[in-house]
């Protein structure tokens, strides 16, 4: 087996096991769409959650649902407010000011505790990609080539005496 092989199978079986381990741990991924983490989270990686109320503290990031936009969102806690309902104030990095509303415990989805950067999932897309490209190229082949042995292409008995 090739190098590239196996690096594929690590990937793939490595791929698998983290996925089951994101289940059993109710771990979520998310994939970062903008840049407003950057440069510490870029466009196009993958965060790795927890939900945990207990030790979220000021200047980890968080996921959050935005109701505003509808959709989850990973800034930096600025701050954490106790009175009179707790809650958190958030920023991206990028971003030049504090988000403009207030985020609830109730929409923490979970704390940021690993991340995977853009380069290493484009990596892993493009290996299993072309392993499954190649393999589908196996396939057919295989496939016409066995289908040219069932043929025979070899002229009748009778045919070799005949003269045109």
């Amino acid at each position: 087996m090739s190098k590239g092989a196996i690096k594929l199978v690590f990937l793939t079986v490595t791929l698998g096991v983290v996925c089951t381990l994101c289940v059993y741990f109710n771990v979520r991924v998310f994939f970062i769409k903008t840049g407003s983490m950057e440069p510490g989270i870029a466009r196009g990686s993958l965060v790795f959650t927890y939900r945990s109320f207990v030790d979220i503290a000021s200047g980890e990031v968080v996921v959050f649902f935005d109701s505003r936009l509808n959709t989850p969102v990973a800034h930096r806690v600025l701050a954490i407010h106790k009175q009179p309902t707790s809650h958190f104030i958030t920023k991206g990095d990028t971003n030049t000011s504090a988000d403009t509303g207030k985020v609830y415990q109730g929409d923490v989805i979970g704390k940021v505790f690993a991340v995977v950067e853009a380069p290493s999932i484009y990596q892993l897309f493009t290996a299993v990609l072309g392993f499954c490209l190649f393999y589908l190229l196996g396939v057919t082949l295989k496939g016409f080539l066995l289908s040219l042995r069932k043929h025979d292409y070899s002229c009748p008995s009778s045919a070799h005496n005949q003269i045109y």
